[in-house]
């Protein structure tokens, strides 16, 4: 027990004035008269017994405003210790927790969890009187003896290591169970020392659980490492997060935004609240028996958010009463729409904004420059727009061709459609960018017959409502056959329109193409050369932009992890020395290598979690805000933005 609260050291430092003044003040200098001397000699018997006199009396008020100060003082009682009087007899099981979750770090020490759990053991261990019986049972391994050495027992604390599993505190407790069935004399209890974090407390309320350890008059007693007080199963009733999602999963400025939840199971009325940026906004009350319910918030603005659920509970285990949500409420995407069509009924864009559903329109800013205006495409800026679509576009200036690939370098992504209606210029229309991307020659596909598209019947019949559910599009994952560095990433299931995706610097350039015509020479003989088709009209451009727009947000989409999620990955070939793990504003993660697999825990801010050698990024992971983000992607321009990276929801990006 400890007195020293820091309120204390508040009245210390306002005391240092005074006792400065006190350090520093002279003594005045005493003038003595000859006269004076035998008065004071005669006197001086008498002041030493009222300087004693007074010193006890000062003596005994310091006791008494000490006594005071002791009686109204709330004392700090560190929880570090566990403390049993006297020395306990009887037959005692001990369950340490070696799931994954006990690699993190804990408290102000950041110490391991692990490490927590067996200075609570070896502390529990000491109190056991020699000639009982411990047994120490891990939690993956459960196997153990019985042992009356509390030396023993504390070395086979000692030796318990980190195995990453993931059973069920239940388990453990049904091998206790097993055990101390046998043994006849003495009291019986089981000792569990853990973080009770899912999904290790798994089936642990499960009603009728402890019915057997009642019967057999088996104690159980929960030792929570970052609060380690004894409780009972009565006490350890816990609530936590079970699911969390989004609707739309997309947050946008001015949309109601829909925040589901389920909770594990309750007795009693629960209060759940939810704080944006540490403010409360919404307030809720769950009657016993319901566990599910849902919160709405309309951001104002785009821009990175703190969300935060808690449950509002008096259980034990108040650790994972709280469920963050870092929200990246996204601007729209700006979009610009570079084509020849001077008429704005004939343009794509036209079209394009009747077909987009209501989410794609709050989604897109889309902008339009006709060709009147490419031809001074080096004058324009093009920085703030996310996607350029080059619709219908011949050759452009080189300055403008170098300021494009620039920006695609930079992250941009850039769609080219070819040169449609009759015009059919030889090859790749970009020479500097197919000399960037060595593209060969264009991608081949079967022949179309152009009456097979049901957009282009619908349009020659007038029918513009059958344009909004279009069903000539499908995605496929065949390997591109050819010597390109192009990645085929979309196809339609008329085999002839394909996209077609190269990688360049940080961004990506889409080229959307046919099949080629492959004409005749005056001898009747195959031309050799690589055409263009053509298609009649340029109406088809409003349907495959759809498409595409619906498409980009998932060209990038691999496996990823979710905040707060253990990562367990295995090594690839020249990935053995790795050294750091680096997680979100360059901090160090601590992680473990065992074998070919390497384990951390802390992926508790959204972003990217590198994986390093040296100075060298092997690998990176990253982590999203919740399972039902999986399908999201940031593109590659806002990944590279230093002022964002750290923040919002993130995809796992493969930078070997």
């Amino acid at each position: 027990m400890s007195f020293l609260t820091p309120y204390f050291w508040m009245f210390l430092a306002l005391g240092m004035p005074f006792l400065i003044h006190l350090l520093s003040k002279r003594p005045p200098r005493e003038h003595i008269f000859p006269a004076t001397i035998f008065l004071l000699s005669a006197e001086q018997k008498k002041f030493s017994l009222s300087k004693i006199r007074n010193f006890l009396l000062l003596l005994i008020r310091t006791l008494i405003i000490l006594s005071l100060l002791l009686f109204f003082w709330h004392p700090q009682i560190e929880l570090g210790t566990l403390d049993f009087s006297g020395k306990r007899k009887g037959n005692f099981v001990l369950i340490i927790d070696q799931s994954l979750s006990m690699s993190a770090l804990y408290g102000k020490k950041k110490k391991r969890g692990l490490d927590e759990a067996k200075k609570i053991a070896k502390d529990l261990i000491h109190t056991f009187h020699a000639t009982s019986r411990k047994l120490v049972l891990p939690s993956e391994e459960l196997k153990g003896y019985w042992t009356y050495s509390n030396a023993v027992a504390l070395s086979m604390v000692q030796e318990i290591s980190h195995t990453f599993g993931s059973k069920p505190l239940k388990h453990a407790l049904d091998r206790a169970l097993q055990i101390l069935e046998k043994a006849k004399r003495g009291s019986r209890e089981i000792y569990i020392i853990s973080d009770f974090s899912p999904p290790s407390t798994q089936g642990l309320e499960e009603p009728g659980f402890y019915e057997p350890f009642q019967k057999k008059k088996i104690q159980i007693f929960f030792l929570p490492i970052h609060n380690p007080k004894v409780a009972t199963p009565e006490r350890i009733h816990n609530l936590y997060f079970e699911k969390v999602s989004l609707s739309p999963p997309r947050p946008s400025p001015m949309v109601p935004l829909k925040i589901q939840f389920r909770i594990s199971s309750h007795t009693e009325k629960v209060k759940l609240v939810l704080k944006i940026d540490g403010k409360k906004v919404a307030l809720m009350d769950l009657d016993p028996g319901k566990n599910t319910g849902e919160f709405f918030w309309r951001p104002k603005n785009a821009g990175h958010f703190e969300g935060e659920l808690e449950i509002i509970s008096q259980d034990s285990l108040l650790d994972d009463n709280h469920y963050f949500l870092p929200l990246w409420v996204q601007p729209k995407k700006k979009v610009l729409f570079l084509h020849p069509l001077r008429r704005r009924k004939y343009s794509s864009l036209f079209y394009l904004e009747k077909l987009l559903n209501p989410a794609a329109q709050k989604e897109f800013h889309l902008f339009q420059i006709t060709m009147k205006e490419i031809h001074t495409l080096h004058y324009l800026n093009i920085n703030p727009y996310d996607y350029i679509f080059l619709v219908g576009v011949g050759k452009i200036d080189k300055k403008a061709e170098q300021k494009m690939s620039d920006f695609v370098r930079k992250g941009g992504v850039i769609l080219i459609f070819p040169p449609f209606a009759g015009s059919s210029p030889d090859g790749f229309p970009f020479p500097r960018l197919n000399k960037i991307l060595r593209v060969q020659q264009p991608l081949h596909w079967s022949p179309l017959d152009y009456q097979s598209f049901p957009f282009m019947q619908a349009f020659e019949s007038g029918q513009n409502g059958d344009l909004r559910s279009p069903k000539i599009f499908q995605y496929a994952s065949m390997p591109l056959q050819s010597e390109t560095k192009w990645k085929k990433v979309l196809i339609y299931n008329n085999g002839r329109l394909a996209l077609g995706m190269g990688k360049l610097g940080e961004g990506n350039l889409l080229v959307f193409t046919t099949q080629p015509d492959l004409g005749e020479d005056n001898k009747g003989r195959e031309n050799p050369k690589w055409r263009w088709s053509t298609l009649p009209l340029e109406l088809c451009f409003p349907i495959l932009l759809h498409e595409i727009l619906r498409f980009l947000p998932e060209t990038s989409q691999t496996n990823q992890i979710r905040i707060g999620e253990p990562v367990k990955f295995q090594l690839q070939k020249g990935m053995e020395d790795i050294t750091k793990v680096i997680g979100p504003h360059l901090k160090e993660i601590p992680f473990m290598k065992k074998g070919e697999w390497i384990f951390f825990r802390q992926t508790d801010l959204p972003g990217l979690y590198f994986l390093k050698k040296e100075s060298q990024r092997i690998f990176a992971f990253a982590a999203n805000p919740s399972k039902e983000e999986s399908k999201l992607n940031i593109t590659s321009s806002f990944l590279n933005s230093n002022k964002n990276l750290g923040k919002g929801i993130y995809k796992v990006y493969n930078l070997k």
